[in-house]
């Protein structure tokens, strides 16, 4: 029995996650779709703030690193397929030559394979009965949350994950630097929304726009910066002819500047949203 609906509330956000996850997983067992693998992978990391954030509320006592354990290998593995079909999808909105399409390709088909099997073991080796106890775990725990409870403790939750983007942006903005502020606002999130479900001060459908934004457009960053770096590889590892090289150096460096420019302009894109988190853990709610 659930000591408050928050509690009952918050169990059925995450068991909604792991559903999700475990859908894309059955179907991934059958074929390794695009889409899936995107499901899988997006649902793992809202499961991974969330057990984060359990282990905040339970002081330890519930172990994000040994529940997400069951799934770390899978959720590392389809990242790493999915990076391959992410790049040509990106390099395709570029209108490359047909030519530079199959060079890149070709260039890509033994990594992908290989990272392809691999997913196909991580597949196969996922231990059902481990996940289920984390899931058991997680009911238990919330079984016990109280609404104030919650509150408080996704508070210190998303206000750590804020400090984290703020160091991050003091320093010269780097691709580390970016990647680290990307996940920190993938944490930050699924705790949101949990908080917009509750009826928490502060926390709307408003900020939850905004953080979308955030997350889009680190997003599109991501997958240029992967792309330029394939990019490189392929012009530094195999033989093209003298258009092919031509035409990957343009594209590298239309990739250089979007990434020049969208390091200049980070700390205006965060502003809004970091603003309104800070405004919305300084309520009082008591």
């Amino acid at each position: 029995m659930y000591k408050s609906k928050t509690g009952k509330m918050l169990f059925h956000f995450f068991h909604e996650r792991e559903q999700t996850f475990w859908l894309h997983f059955q179907r991934l067992q059958k074929h390794l779709n695009e889409e899936d693998i995107h499901n899988l992978r997006r649902s793992g990391k809202r499961i991974r703030a969330l057990y984060e954030l359990f282990e905040q509320i339970s002081d330890g006592e519930f172990s994000c690193k040994k529940r997400f354990k069951p799934i770390k290998n899978l959720f590392i593995n389809a990242g790493l397929f999915r990076e391959f079909q992410v790049s040509l999808n990106t390099l395709n909105t570029y209108s490359p030559s047909k030519n530079l399409v199959k060079a890149f390709k070709d260039s890509q088909q033994t990594e992908s394979a290989q990272a392809g099997e691999n997913l196909k073991k991580a597949i196969e080796n996922f231990k059902i009965t481990r996940h289920l106890k984390s899931i058991k775990k997680a009911r238990k725990l919330c079984k016990k949350i109280k609404r104030n409870n919650l509150e408080k403790n996704a508070k210190i939750y998303i206000q750590s994950q804020l400090a984290e983007i703020k160091n991050k942006i003091l320093l010269v903005p780097d691709e580390e630097a970016l990647h680290a502020i990307r996940i920190a606002f993938k944490k930050i999130s699924p705790v949101v929304s949990i908080l917009e479900l509750t009826k928490t001060s502060g926390f709307d459908k408003d900020l939850l726009l905004k953080i979308k934004e955030v997350e889009d457009k680190m997003g599109y960053w991501h997958d240029r910066v992967v792309l330029q770096e394939k990019m490189e590889k392929l012009l530094s590892s195999h033989s093209l002819s003298p258009e092919m090289v031509s035409e990957c150096k343009l594209l590298i460096s239309k990739l250089g500047n979007e990434h020049k420019s969208f390091i200049i302009n980070i700390e205006m894109l965060v502003e809004r949203p970091q603003k309104k988190l800070a405004a919305a853990i300084s309520l009082d709610n008591s």
